[in-house]
Protein backbone atom coordinates (compact mmCIF):
# COMPACT_ATOMS: atom_id res chain seq x y z
CA UNK A 1 0.00 0.00 0.00
CA UNK A 2 1.33 3.42 -0.94
CA UNK A 3 -0.65 6.52 0.02
CA UNK A 4 -0.06 9.74 -1.91
CA UNK A 5 -2.59 11.80 0.08
CA UNK A 6 -0.12 13.11 2.64
CA UNK A 7 2.83 15.46 2.15
CA UNK A 8 5.57 14.48 2.22
CA UNK A 9 4.57 11.16 0.64
CA UNK A 10 4.75 8.33 3.15
CA UNK A 11 6.93 5.26 2.72
CA UNK A 12 5.24 2.29 1.01
CA UNK A 13 3.90 -0.34 3.42
CA UNK A 14 4.16 -4.06 2.70
CA UNK A 15 0.69 -5.39 3.49
CA UNK A 16 1.25 -9.03 2.62
CA UNK A 17 3.37 -11.40 0.60
CA UNK A 18 2.87 -14.76 -1.02
CA UNK A 19 5.67 -17.14 -2.00
CA UNK A 20 5.95 -18.57 -5.48
CA UNK A 21 5.53 -22.30 -5.83
CA UNK A 22 8.59 -24.25 -4.76
CA UNK A 23 7.56 -27.38 -6.62
CA UNK A 24 10.62 -29.17 -8.01
CA UNK A 25 11.36 -28.17 -11.63
CA UNK A 26 8.77 -25.36 -11.44
CA UNK A 27 10.03 -22.23 -13.19
CA UNK A 28 7.90 -19.04 -13.14
CA UNK A 29 8.17 -17.22 -16.49
CA UNK A 30 5.68 -14.33 -16.36
CA UNK A 31 3.34 -12.63 -13.92
CA UNK A 32 0.17 -10.58 -14.51
CA UNK A 33 -2.26 -8.76 -12.20
CA UNK A 34 -6.02 -8.70 -12.87
CA UNK A 35 -8.56 -6.48 -11.08
CA UNK A 36 -6.03 -5.82 -8.30
CA UNK A 37 -7.32 -8.99 -6.64
CA UNK A 38 -5.81 -11.79 -8.73
CA UNK A 39 -2.27 -12.77 -9.60
CA UNK A 40 -1.60 -15.02 -12.59
CA UNK A 41 1.72 -16.79 -13.13
CA UNK A 42 2.83 -18.57 -16.29
CA UNK A 43 5.18 -21.33 -15.24
CA UNK A 44 6.95 -24.30 -16.74
CA UNK A 45 7.37 -27.60 -14.93
CA UNK A 46 9.78 -29.47 -17.11
CA UNK A 47 10.39 -29.33 -20.87
CA UNK A 48 6.84 -30.25 -21.96
CA UNK A 49 4.62 -29.00 -19.14
CA UNK A 50 3.32 -25.41 -18.97
CA UNK A 51 0.39 -24.03 -17.01
CA UNK A 52 -1.19 -20.78 -15.85
CA UNK A 53 -1.70 -20.50 -12.11
CA UNK A 54 -4.07 -18.05 -10.37
CA UNK A 55 -3.86 -16.77 -6.81
CA UNK A 56 -6.83 -14.87 -5.36
CA UNK A 57 -5.39 -12.31 -2.97
CA UNK A 58 -8.38 -12.12 -0.62
CA UNK A 59 -8.34 -15.84 0.15
CA UNK A 60 -4.76 -16.74 -0.80
CA UNK A 61 -6.23 -19.68 -2.73
CA UNK A 62 -4.05 -20.89 -5.60
CA UNK A 63 -5.04 -23.13 -8.47
CA UNK A 64 -4.22 -23.96 -12.07
CA UNK A 65 -6.67 -22.31 -14.49
CA UNK A 66 -5.06 -23.55 -17.70
CA UNK A 67 -2.75 -26.44 -18.45
CA UNK A 68 -1.20 -26.79 -21.87
CA UNK A 69 -1.69 -30.01 -23.80
CA UNK A 70 1.30 -32.25 -24.48
CA UNK A 71 1.93 -30.78 -27.94
CA UNK A 72 1.00 -27.20 -26.99
CA UNK A 73 3.30 -24.33 -26.03
CA UNK A 74 2.06 -21.30 -24.08
CA UNK A 75 4.19 -18.36 -25.26
CA UNK A 76 3.10 -15.48 -23.02
CA UNK A 77 0.36 -14.03 -20.80
CA UNK A 78 -0.88 -10.44 -20.78
CA UNK A 79 -3.62 -8.47 -19.02
CA UNK A 80 -6.15 -6.55 -21.10
CA UNK A 81 -5.90 -2.76 -21.24
CA UNK A 82 -8.65 -2.47 -18.62
CA UNK A 83 -6.86 -4.99 -16.38
CA UNK A 84 -9.96 -7.17 -16.13
CA UNK A 85 -9.16 -10.08 -18.47
CA UNK A 86 -6.14 -12.33 -18.84
CA UNK A 87 -5.02 -13.14 -22.38
CA UNK A 88 -2.43 -15.67 -23.45
CA UNK A 89 -0.70 -16.59 -26.69
CA UNK A 90 -0.02 -20.20 -27.55
CA UNK A 91 0.94 -22.63 -30.29
CA UNK A 92 -1.41 -25.58 -30.36
CA UNK A 93 0.91 -27.86 -32.32
CA UNK A 94 4.50 -27.52 -33.60
CA UNK A 95 4.55 -25.70 -36.92
CA UNK A 96 1.22 -23.95 -36.41
CA UNK A 97 0.99 -20.14 -36.03
CA UNK A 98 0.65 -18.40 -32.69
CA UNK A 99 -2.97 -17.87 -31.65
CA UNK A 100 -4.58 -16.04 -28.74
CA UNK A 101 -7.19 -16.92 -26.13
CA UNK A 102 -8.54 -15.24 -23.03
CA UNK A 103 -9.86 -16.42 -19.69
CA UNK A 104 -13.39 -15.58 -18.54
CA UNK A 105 -13.91 -15.96 -14.80
CA UNK A 106 -17.36 -17.46 -14.23
CA UNK A 107 -17.00 -17.99 -10.49
CA UNK A 108 -14.14 -18.17 -7.99
CA UNK A 109 -13.80 -21.87 -8.83
CA UNK A 110 -14.71 -21.89 -12.51
CA UNK A 111 -13.21 -20.29 -15.61
CA UNK A 112 -13.94 -20.45 -19.32
CA UNK A 113 -11.15 -20.46 -21.92
CA UNK A 114 -12.28 -18.48 -24.99
CA UNK A 115 -10.27 -18.88 -28.23
CA UNK A 116 -9.92 -15.54 -30.03
CA UNK A 117 -11.05 -16.33 -33.57
CA UNK A 118 -9.76 -13.00 -34.93
CA UNK A 119 -6.11 -13.75 -34.15
CA UNK A 120 -3.77 -12.70 -37.00
CA UNK A 121 -2.50 -15.43 -39.30
CA UNK A 122 1.13 -14.33 -38.82
CA UNK A 123 3.23 -15.11 -35.76
CA UNK A 124 3.06 -12.10 -33.43
CA UNK A 125 5.15 -11.95 -30.27
CA UNK A 126 4.07 -8.65 -28.65
CA UNK A 127 0.41 -7.88 -28.06
CA UNK A 128 -2.04 -5.62 -26.24
CA UNK A 129 -5.76 -6.31 -25.90
CA UNK A 130 -8.51 -3.71 -25.62
CA UNK A 131 -12.29 -3.90 -25.51
CA UNK A 132 -14.51 -2.02 -27.96
CA UNK A 133 -17.31 -0.02 -26.37
CA UNK A 134 -20.78 -1.49 -26.67
CA UNK A 135 -22.08 1.68 -28.33
CA UNK A 136 -19.48 1.46 -31.08
CA UNK A 137 -20.27 -2.18 -31.83
CA UNK A 138 -24.00 -1.40 -32.02
CA UNK A 139 -23.31 1.51 -34.35
CA UNK A 140 -21.14 -0.66 -36.61
CA UNK A 141 -23.94 -3.17 -37.15
CA UNK A 142 -26.87 -0.76 -37.11
CA UNK A 143 -27.54 -1.43 -40.80
CA UNK A 144 -27.87 -5.15 -40.16
CA UNK A 145 -28.60 -5.89 -36.47
CA UNK A 146 -28.53 -9.65 -37.11
CA UNK A 147 -24.75 -9.41 -37.56
CA UNK A 148 -24.19 -8.08 -34.03
CA UNK A 149 -23.09 -11.43 -32.60
CA UNK A 150 -20.49 -11.91 -35.35
CA UNK A 151 -18.56 -8.71 -34.64
CA UNK A 152 -15.53 -8.97 -32.34
CA UNK A 153 -15.89 -7.11 -29.07
CA UNK A 154 -12.11 -7.01 -28.60
CA UNK A 155 -9.24 -5.54 -30.56
CA UNK A 156 -5.95 -7.40 -30.25
CA UNK A 157 -3.04 -5.22 -31.37
CA UNK A 158 0.01 -7.36 -32.07
CA UNK A 159 3.43 -7.10 -33.69
CA UNK A 160 5.61 -9.59 -35.57
CA UNK A 161 9.38 -9.75 -35.36
CA UNK A 162 9.62 -8.28 -38.86
CA UNK A 163 7.58 -5.16 -37.99
CA UNK A 164 4.10 -6.08 -39.20
CA UNK A 165 1.50 -4.47 -36.92
CA UNK A 166 -1.97 -6.02 -36.76
CA UNK A 167 -5.32 -5.08 -35.26
CA UNK A 168 -6.97 -8.50 -35.03
CA UNK A 169 -6.45 -9.89 -38.56
CA UNK A 170 -6.11 -6.47 -40.22
CA UNK A 171 -2.58 -5.37 -41.19
CA UNK A 172 -2.02 -1.76 -40.09
CA UNK A 173 1.64 -1.26 -41.00
CA UNK A 174 4.61 -3.25 -42.30
CA UNK A 175 7.37 -1.11 -40.81
CA UNK A 176 6.38 -0.74 -37.15
CA UNK A 177 9.16 -0.55 -34.58
CA UNK A 178 7.10 -0.15 -31.39
CA UNK A 179 3.51 0.43 -30.30
CA UNK A 180 1.25 1.10 -27.35
CA UNK A 181 -2.50 1.26 -26.86
CA UNK A 182 -4.76 3.64 -24.95
CA UNK A 183 -8.51 3.56 -24.40
CA UNK A 184 -8.96 5.52 -27.64
CA UNK A 185 -5.89 5.02 -29.86
CA UNK A 186 -3.16 2.75 -31.12
CA UNK A 187 0.10 4.70 -31.11
CA UNK A 188 3.06 3.33 -33.03
CA UNK A 189 6.43 4.31 -34.44
CA UNK A 190 7.83 3.35 -37.84
CA UNK A 191 11.26 2.65 -39.29
CA UNK A 192 11.04 6.12 -40.93
CA UNK A 193 10.98 7.64 -37.40
CA UNK A 194 7.31 8.64 -37.69
CA UNK A 195 4.80 8.59 -34.85
CA UNK A 196 1.32 7.54 -35.94
CA UNK A 197 -2.06 7.45 -34.22
CA UNK A 198 -4.91 5.08 -35.19
CA UNK A 199 -8.36 5.38 -33.66
CA UNK A 200 -9.16 2.27 -31.65
CA UNK A 201 -12.23 0.83 -33.34
CA UNK A 202 -13.46 -2.35 -35.00
CA UNK A 203 -10.81 -3.23 -37.61
CA UNK A 204 -11.92 -3.09 -41.22
CA UNK A 205 -12.65 -6.44 -42.74
CA UNK A 206 -13.81 -8.00 -39.45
Amino acid sequence: MWSFKTRPVATPILESSYPLSNTPNSRPRQIAFINETEVYILKSSGPNSTDIERTTLETRATGVVYQAADSEQVVSILPSLSQDTLWFSHVNKPGQPITYSYINTISPDEVDIVPFTSSPTADTYWAKAAQISEDEVIFAVSVNPDEYANFPKHVLVSLTRTGALYANKTLLAKNCTSFMTTQAHIVFTTSQHLLKFVHLTIPEGE
